[in-house]
């Protein structure tokens, strides 16, 4: 099939003599204020179609607009002109909308509308166009080229002229290529805004002026090149211009004053040089930016703006401008890789002590390299502003002289020492009390590994092997210590005080199931369950069954009970989940929590709450049971998942749960001397064939235990029973 070729001719008076007067006259007023370039009064235009463009003709002007199109065009040549009978008309402008949606344009070639002023907003939005071609100072509106999907390519070939691309010209278009050859270009803020496709952008040398916009190439990940040839192109750059782009190499012309705010934000730059004419990094310039080893400021930058390096990846050694006059407080916070800066002495404002920079009067420190190697260091600054001190893997041993002040409520708020273990604080402050000392330094004694506090344990350990809180923080503990959940010392007394427990209720000796046991009795024998303040947070925290008394006794509820029989039996080398109802509050509309644990590689529920009789008599109706038995017991209204494990939940199934009926070794659903007589039978086999239904006591083999455990199992009530509860009868195992 063959298109129309719509072109844009200017005609001879000749011709125009000999043509019959055939196009359509509209002798109708339309207003002409389409665009800034259109007349601000009523004029009267004539539509005019020739070579499928609809024309509309300025009789007073003798301009003409492009105001839509006929048929299926595939290229667009628009001329300087446009003829008509009375003559020769200049082509200044295409309407708004003029092309919308021609899904059968390939090519807009405008190298030879030398008239034209103003591209209209959606003028060829949605339209199938894949390359343009612009030779006149033309002002390219909003939308114009706005979700082109098969846009490959705009060159600007203006020579002597000026393009100003408006904000969203080419929104969501799959433009690949942009290349400018006017001398003066202005693209504006958000022109190129979600252009994914963009890949390549370059400016002639004939380039003199030009203004990239705020947020111009944000979020671009695939422009890896920007090309400015020109050594004299005064360019002007707006905020974020470069946000999160692909681009990763770019040479600032000689002229640029300033860095603006978010400029260079978040990218990688493997080569970067920020020239001598640049005075002043605003906000966030290089935030989170990953600049080249060879970096280097000079020294014409006399201020950097809050945050302009903040979370940035710096080289080894940062060099600081030596005429530097004003660095925001954060203007390093966060920042990693650099192991040291530096500053000329004869700075009047700054200086840089150990690699660590401050102000003048070292009382506020405004920098401190999170690569530095130190293990240990003493700040005798009594300011810190947050993020300045942060993620050093190095640090152990802290100590702050001064009281120290940071932006936000929690003082010293220095996130991701990881490794910190001791810290000092100024006398005055230790002095007050553990609720003030815990409170304000919160951030240094939950995210790092801090237990010793001015040369104090917070919790220390026993002769015996019990941990203890240290004497300052006993009290406080006493009442609150749920409020100290995430605290690391918190951790670190529950890991101590599990192993405490584990090593002083079972020993090697045991197998698995009697740790299991004796584990689970112990829970059970400290605590009482907490009928009266079921919703007291010391009931929901890790240490609830080891901190929480009243009156002398310990209490807790289910979630307690859970939590620390998890704790226990990972302690003593068990895999055990702890299992939460994930829809209380939702259908459920009160909760539960117990625990699944391994033994000989099968899981099996555990309710210990649910065992710890009212009288404080222990049953074993939940401990060891299958999915069915515990649906059957009244579990059923749970929906539960293992957290930790995703795939371990209600209803998902998972091959490694045990549903076996011991005891019913003949497979007829009932527990009677048949049974008794066939087990006694494989007594001393080593065929694994038995031992899902004849080892009672899961020691791996079938012996006179199992027939014991068995007999008393037929001789008492439970055997109407469709599932044996194993336990429920105590033992010597």
């Amino acid at each position: 099939m063959k298109f129309k070729r719509i072109t844009a001719i200017l005609l001879s008076a000749a011709t125009l003599a000999a043509m019959p007067v055939s196009p359509v006259l509209r002798d109708t007023w339309q207003t002409a204020a389409v665009t800034a370039e259109a007349a601000s009064t009523p004029t009267p235009l004539y539509e005019y179609t020739t070579g499928g463009i609809v024309y509309q003709l300025d009789t007073n002007t003798m301009e003409a607009y492009i105001k839509s199109y006929t048929g299926s065009p595939t290229d667009l040549v628009v001329k300087a002109t446009v003829g008509y009978a009375n003559g020769a008309y200049k082509i200044v402008g295409i309407r708004d909308n003029a092309f919308y949606g021609c899904s059968t344009l390939t090519t807009v070639d405008l190298s030879s509308a030398s008239n034209l002023r103003f591209i209209g907003t959606s003028a060829f939005r949605y339209s199938s166009v894949r390359n343009i071609f612009i030779n006149s100072s033309v002002t390219v509106n909003s939308y114009a080229f706005a979700n082109t999907s098969y846009l490959q390519s705009a060159t600007l070939q203006a020579y002597g002229s000026t393009v100003r691309i408006k904000p969203n010209a080419f929104y969501q278009s799959s433009i690949q290529n942009f290349i400018g050859y006017a001398p003066n270009i202005y693209l504006e803020n958000e022109a190129f805004w979600m252009c994914l496709n963009l890949s390549y952008v370059r400016f002639n040398s004939n380039v003199k002026t030009l203004s990239l916009g705020d947020n111009l190439f944000f979020k671009l990940n695939n422009l890896k090149t920007v090309l400015i040839e020109g050594t004299s192109t005064k360019l002007t750059l707006g905020k974020n211009t470069f946000m999160n782009s692909g681009i990763s190499s770019f040479t600032l012309p000689n002229n640029v004053e300033t860095i603006p705010e978010g400029c260079f934000s978040s990218t990688i730059l493997t080569s970067f040089t920020i020239p001598n004419s640049v005075t002043k990094i605003e906000k966030d310039a290089f935030s989170g930016t990953t600049l080249p080893a060879t970096f280097t400021m000079p020294d014409t930058v006399t201020e950097i703006g809050k945050g302009a390096f903040s979370g940035a990846t710096l080289p080894a050694t940062f060099k600081i401008s030596k005429n530097i006059s004003k660095i925001d407080d954060s203007s390093f916070a966060y920042a990693y890789g650099v192991k040291a800066y530096t500053l000329d002495s004869s700075n009047a404002y700054y200086k840089v002590s150990d690699g660590l920079l401050f102000n003048k009067s070292g009382d506020t420190l405004l920098a401190y390299p999170q690569a530095k190697t130190n293990t240990s260091y003493t700040i005798n600054a009594k300011y810190i502003p947050d993020g300045v001190l942060h993620n050093n893997i190095h640090l152990q041993t802290l100590t702050f002289t001064k009281f120290i002040m940071t932006y936000s409520y929690y003082r010293a708020d220095f996130p991701g020492l990881s490794n910190l273990k001791n810290l000092t604080i100024a006398p005055s402050e230790y002095n007050q009390s553990a609720r003030g000392i815990l409170d304000q330094y919160r951030t240094l004694l939950v995210d790092t590994k801090v237990n010793s506090l001015n040369g104090s344990d917070i919790v220390r350990i026993m002769n015996s092997g019990e941990p203890a809180f240290g004497n300052k923080f006993q009290s406080e503990m006493d009442s609150r210590f749920e409020q100290y959940e995430y605290y690391y010392f918190m951790r670190y007394y529950v890991d101590k005080k599990a192993g405490y427990v584990v090593k002083t209720t079972t020993d090697s000796s045991m197998t698995t199931l009697q740790k299991a046991m004796r584990l689970r009795d112990w829970i059970i024998d400290r605590v009482e369950y907490d009928y009266d303040s079921k919703n007291d947070k010391k009931n929901h925290v890790d240490a609830s069954v080891f901190l929480h008394q009243k009156n002398g006794k310990y209490y807790t509820v289910c979630d307690g009970y859970a939590r620390c029989y998890e704790i226990l039996m990972n302690k003593a080398g068990i895999e055990c989940y702890y299992l939460v109802d994930f829809k209380f509050g939702q259908e459920d509309e009160e909760g539960h929590a117990w625990n699944l644990f391994k033994l000989n590689g099968h899981y099996y529920h555990v309710d210990v709450t649910w065992d710890d009789g009212a009288t404080g008599d222990s049953r074993f109706d939940n401990f060891l049971c299958p999915d069915a038995q515990f649906d059957n017991d009244g579990h059923s209204t749970y929906d539960w998942k293992a957290l930790g494990k995703p795939s371990i939940c209600k209803g998902k199934g998972y091959a490694d749960m045990d549903n076996r009926k011991l005891g019913d070794v003949n497979g007829d659903g009932k527990f009677n001397s048949t049974d008794l007589t066939k087990l006694k039978s494989y007594i001393g086999t080593t065929n694994k064939t038995y031992l899902a239904r004849c080892d009672l006591d899961f020691n791996g083999k079938v012996d006179n235990t199992d027939a014991n455990l068995l007999q008393q199992y037929i001789n008492t009530e439970y055997k109407k029973y469709s599932t044996v509860r194993l336990w429920r009868l105590r033992s010597n195992q």
